[in-house]
């Protein structure tokens, strides 16, 4: 009886903290919808590695182009072995708004 009125009593502790947990803000999160050039080599498809502010946050694919993030000002980084280094400082505007970043990867050593 004593186990069952804990174990009750963590679950409605959770709940209510739940319950009390706010709604993210649309205004404190917008899109950013990606579009990257190449995204395939002949018959190979590009993944390029993608940094918000330093962090890894996985590849870029056709399938995945859209970023949920934070308003305010990130550093968005693309990485691609045979590829440049890009890199831009954006700002995210919030309240819903998607906004979109072309990016188009140069070869190294193509001029």
């Amino acid at each position: 009886m004593m186990r069952a009125s804990r174990i009750l009593l963590s679950v409605v502790v959770l709940l209510c903290s739940c319950a009390m947990t706010p709604e993210p803000s649309k205004r404190s999160e917008g899109n950013l919808e990606l579009s990257i050039e190449p995204l395939r080599e002949g018959d190979v498809v590009l993944s390029p590695s993608i940094f918000i502010d330093d962090d890894f946050i996985g590849t870029v694919s056709a399938r995945k182009p859209i970023l949920h993030m934070k308003r305010g000002r990130h550093t968005v980084r693309l990485e691609l072995p045979g590829y440049q280094t890009w890199e831009r400082e954006i700002y995210i505007l919030g309240k819903g708004n998607m906004q979109y970043l072309h990016v188009r990867l140069e070869k190294v050593g193509d001029q």
